[in-house]
């Protein structure tokens, strides 16, 4: 039970934060976020291989009107790019806290 002084807040002191950034980084838990994005970019590439075969001519050289063609070259930064990204460090996370800690 916490002491409480009437009006709900707790007698608890909470911690002062830290200023800034903490810009320390575990390097081995960088290695398993990217070995893990490299990891789902190999799969997505593969499962995708018929449709990048078809789409690759088509992103270069730059065709008219340039909006469309920078579009489709934005989707794909965004498809095979940020995707695996955020997957991979999605599956390193439950990998660090279930697996290997």
């Amino acid at each position: 039970m916490t002491a409480n002084d009437g009006n709900g807040a707790d007698d608890r002191e909470w911690p002062d934060p830290s200023p800034g950034f903490d810009l320390r980084f575990d390097r081995r838990e960088l290695a398993v976020r990217l070995a893990c994005a490299g990891g789902v970019f190999f799969v997505l590439v593969l499962f995708s291989r018929d449709f990048l075969a078809e789409a690759i001519p088509l992103l270069w050289p730059p065709t008219d009107p340039i909006t469309q063609w920078s579009m489709l070259v934005m989707l794909h930064a965004f498809g095979y790019v940020i995707v695996p990204l955020f997957l991979g460090s999605i599956i390193a996370t439950v990998l660090l806290e279930r697996v290997l800690e």
